[in-house]
């Protein structure tokens, strides 16, 4: 049961999904944290070469505190949070799913196990039922068509 469940690429994917829609989650609660950027540039524009005549430089700092985004990022968390709880709802069907197939399976094989004990156990007495009749055909005690009979048997 773990391996069918361990090895089955649609329950890999589905956890893959479940795992990147949690990462959705994380990023759509991340926009209510404050953003702070960084930035830095160097211009030259000299006549020659190693001229020192035009150069210019800037440096900057960026900060972003967000303070009401109209409830946006509350709907795209519990969008998200929907998102996964489906997944998860999926996949935990898709797992009964692959429990229901190996049980299945396992009671097929169980079946044809039987099936095929009973098999040769008609075969074992056809034989036997083959030899008697030989036997009694030798003695001319049956008929060719009694023999013929076992043999198809």
């Amino acid at each position: 049961m773990e391996e069918a469940l361990a090895r089955r690429a649609d329950l890999m994917s589905l956890e893959h999904r479940v795992r990147q829609a949690e990462l959705g989650a994380k990023l759509a609660r991340s926009s209510k944290l404050p953003d702070l950027g960084v930035s830095a540039s160097y211009e030259w524009n000299g006549h020659s070469l190693f001229a020192a005549d035009g150069q210019n430089w800037a440096a900057g700092v960026g900060f972003r505190l967000p303070l009401f985004d109209g409830r946006e990022t509350a709907a795209r968390v519990g969008r998200s949070r929907a998102e996964i709880e489906r997944l998860k709802a999926f996949r935990d069907g898709l797992r009964q799913a692959v429990r229901l197939e190996v049980r299945k399976a396992w009671a097929e094989l169980e079946a044809a196990r039987g099936r095929l004990a009973a098999a040769s156990a008609a075969v074992e007495s056809s034989r036997e039922a083959l030899r008697i009749v030989r036997d009694r055909y030798e003695e001319g005690l049956s008929l060719i068509v009694e023999l013929l009979s076992a043999e198809a048997a």
